[in-house]
């Protein structure tokens, strides 16, 4: 399939299915498959990564138990581009609600959040004409298993339901979100930014943006059409941060 025509393509997303036991990053494979020529919509699942990696170039704790997959896209160039991830963010979202009674929030950009702990991350790498979606969600891993400082702010959903939580069942659960909200991202941002501010954990809050040269302090105030965070300084100036880690209050 080639770039511009993902769009409606919902059925194929997880066709083909590479799933393995053990792996450096889903991401990179997903890579090497695009370079391969691989089609939109193949998926690499792995049981564990051993070098799994997050926004920031952080190291992402990928122990057993986890759902951590790549989804291959080739996305239109004519799409709104900077909303892609939030629409992502959307789709996990919708997902791991399907399985735990309680609601999942987003702090910009695109991690997921169930009662103040994170339960889903997100990346995306452009490589070529392609976009590989690395998403990784916290299905049965025992939070022991975490280093201690991820594990101070992780959830995992079978803790939060009280009960086991079958991995390929989230996975297929994901893809259906995700072949929605990627065809309603393609036909534009404003169902995106949308369903995204529903789910914003920080609007009206105080925040900090670091990684931003300088660092950015104000209130948040959701986002723009193009999925910049939007911050009300103390001048009443609104800055759009368009990359960057926030702090607030209720998260450090």
């Amino acid at each position: 399939m080639t770039a511009g025509s993902a769009a409606g393509q919902a059925a194929c997303l997880g066709r083909p299915l590479v799933w393995v036991g053990e792996l450096g990053s889903t991401n990179d494979l997903a890579r090497m498959l695009v370079a391969a020529g691989s089609q939109e919509g193949a998926v690499v699942v792995a049981d564990r990564q051993t070098r799994g990696r997050g926004r920031q170039g952080r190291v992402w704790a990928s122990p057993a138990g986890g759902l951590w997959c790549s989804v291959i896209l080739y996305p239109s160039a004519d799409s709104p581009q900077g909303l892609l991830s939030l629409a992502v963010a959307v789709a996990v979202a919708e997902t791991v609600e399907q399985f735990v009674a309680e609601p999942a929030g987003i702090r910009w950009p695109n991690d997921v959040e169930i009662a103040g702990r994170k339960v889903a991350g997100i990346l995306i790498e452009a490589t070529g004409a392609a976009v590989v979606v690395g998403v990784g969600i916290n299905v049965g891993v025992e939070l022991q298993a975490m280093p201690p400082d991820v594990a101070v702010r992780a959830g995992s959903l079978h803790l939060i339901a009280g009960r086991p939580i079958e991995r390929r069942a989230v996975l297929e659960a994901l893809l259906a979100r995700l072949a929605d909200r990627y065809a309603a991202w393609a036909a534009g941002g404003n169902a995106v930014v949308n369903a995204w501010g529903s789910r914003d954990l920080l609007r009206g809050k105080p925040v900090t943006v670091v990684h931003s040269d300088p660092a950015v302090e104000g209130v948040a105030e959701g986002i723009d059409q193009e999925g910049a965070l939007r911050i009300r300084t103390a001048s009443g100036a609104i800055r759009q941060v368009v990359a960057g880690d926030v702090s607030n209050h209720s998260f450090s």
